[in-house]
This record gives structure tokens, sequence and C-alpha cells, in this order.
């Protein structure tokens, strides 16, 4: 199984598409591959709601581990 790191750098303006694109990419991912999926964002201005939201997004999905 091949492993491949993947980075988003984002703020509060873009979580929604960020998620979209992770679905996406995941939707569409060969079954042999996973995804190390690293989001870069100022911990202290990214909203707690939206940070909730992209981790509960991904929960128990096999093909990656997201890391924010």
């Amino acid at each position: 199984m091949s492993s491949i790191p993947i980075v988003f750098a984002i703020d509060n303006n873009v979580v929604m598409q960020c998620g979209v694109t992770i679905t996406s990419l995941l939707m569409n991912a060969e079954a042999d591959t996973f995804y190390d999926i690293y989001i870069l964002c100022n911990q202290s201005q990214l909203m707690d709601e939206n940070k909730k939201v992209l981790q509960l997004a991904f929960v128990g999905e096999k093909g990656c581990k997201l890391l924010l």
C-alpha cells in the first residue's frame, strides 16, 4: 500500500471547499492508496465549529488520516 502526504493551508473562509476537495479525493482514490492529510491553519483563529466539521467529516474513513 502506498502512502501519499497531502497538505492544505486554510482559514475560516475555505473550510467547506477543503472538505469538498478531500471528499472528492477519497471518492476517486485507488483502493491500495492511503492519504496522510495535513491541514495547516492558525489554531487560535480557526473557529472551533470549523475544526469539528473537518474532524467529524472524516472519522472512520479508512483511506486517510486527517491531522489538523
